[in-house]
């Protein structure tokens, strides 16, 4: 089932993204890896709070098919400590370098929604794209335009509509302030399920009116149940 519902995708999609200059086809499904530099994750073995963990966790990415490497620090867990920026900015300074070093090729995006942190990420430590779970803010999405990388916008919606009618609006904005590159994140397993043929095709038909990347992301756990009814394992096996 994962496998028709992705080529499904892949097969109306014709979108690359420049990294950097380079160019990375879309029209083959890519893999994000998950590496959090953070004590209180939802999946425990995604957590690398050290140097030498983060780089064991990037090889482990890379080795499992992952083509990117999404590093977080700060939990959106439910209940999860609050962080502050200053902390965030620390962890990802212990973390991100160690994680460029081991995988200099691999594309590593920040997930944050903070503004001065995906700054720093970009610039200081070469980030190529920004993941953000919060649905983006008028400081953010100066701040990715401004930069000139890849921006993830994540719905926090409850239902499909509510999502594709903030998804026109937020992309608006973006695309007003000069952002290039939008890769739209659902939020599945997040905020929204639903009935995933409706899913199918409402980001088809948003997808074709406003010609952007509409890819969803179906990475946690609890996702992966519920639209593919299956477990995560039960995917790997099959």
């Amino acid at each position: 089932m994962f496998r028709p519902f992705i080529r499904n995708f892949a097969d109306n999609m014709n979108y690359t993204l420049n990294i950097h200059g380079r160019l990375i086809d879309l029209n083959k499904p890519q893999v994000m890896g998950i590496l959090n530099a953070t004590p209180d994750s939802f999946y425990a073995n995604s957590r690398t709070p050290s140097e030498e963990a983060a780089a064991a966790r990037a090889r482990q990415i890379v080795a499992e098919g992952g083509t990117m490497i999404d590093v977080g620090a700060y939990s959106t867990r439910p209940g999860a400590s609050e962080v502050s920026e200053e902390e965030e900015m620390e962890r990802l300074r212990r973390v991100l370098p160690a994680v460029r070093c081991e995988q200099p090729t691999t594309i590593i995006s920040v997930d944050t929604f903070r503004p001065n942190v995906a700054r720093m990420a970009v610039e200081e430590l070469g980030a190529d794209i920004v993941n953000d779970v919060s649905e983006g803010s008028t400081e953010m999405f100066r701040m990715v335009a401004r930069l000139g990388v890849p921006y993830i916008l994540m719905s926090v919606q409850p239902d499909l509509r509510s999502t594709l009618l903030a998804f026109a609006s937020k992309v608006q904005q973006l695309c007003d302030y000069g952002q290039k590159d939008i890769i739209l994140d659902p939020g599945f397993g997040f905020v929204f399920f639903g009935d995933r043929r409706g899913r199918r095709i409402g980001f088809s038909r948003f997808d074709e009116r406003h010609g952007r990347a509409a890819e969803p992301a179906a990475g946690h756990p609890r996702a992966v149940e519920a639209v593919f009814e299956s477990t995560p394992r039960g995917q790997i096996d099959e």
